[in-house]
């Protein structure tokens, strides 16, 4: 029952506001850029906090691969990759390693290698 009188609101709201003929108010061009910071803001705090949350876990295991990242963020293989560039150029992590054999550790850090004979 509730679900035919949420319809019969519905209708009757659109019905009303398309018979109005109002259009919603444009943005200016102030509203439109402060909308566009606040959303570039919000995405640059949230990379931030991703590559803090990649700085920890290197510093806690001492390294860290493209495969950590992806578990720790839930992301795919090329923004894990992405993130770990990132930090790479920053001068946070050194890259060691090449092809799948690829691994981070915080910079300044040296891993020592474990003989396991």
């Amino acid at each position: 029952m509730s679900f035919f009188v949420y319809v019969a609101a519905v209708t009757v709201a659109f019905v009303v506001g398309r018979a109005s003929g109002r259009q919603p108010m444009p943005l200016s061009v102030y509203e439109l850029q402060e909308l566009r910071r606040d959303r570039s803001n919000t995405i640059y705090k949230r990379i931030e906090k991703g590559k803090n949350r990649i700085m920890d876990f290197a510093m806690e295991n001492g390294t860290v691969t493209n495969d950590d990242v992806e578990d720790i963020l839930l992301v795919s293989d090329s923004t894990a990759g992405r993130y770990l560039y990132e930090l790479v150029v920053e001068g946070r992590l050194s890259r060691r390693g090449s092809g799948s054999e690829t691994y981070y550790v915080p910079a300044g850090y040296e891993v020592v290698e474990e003989d396991v004979a």
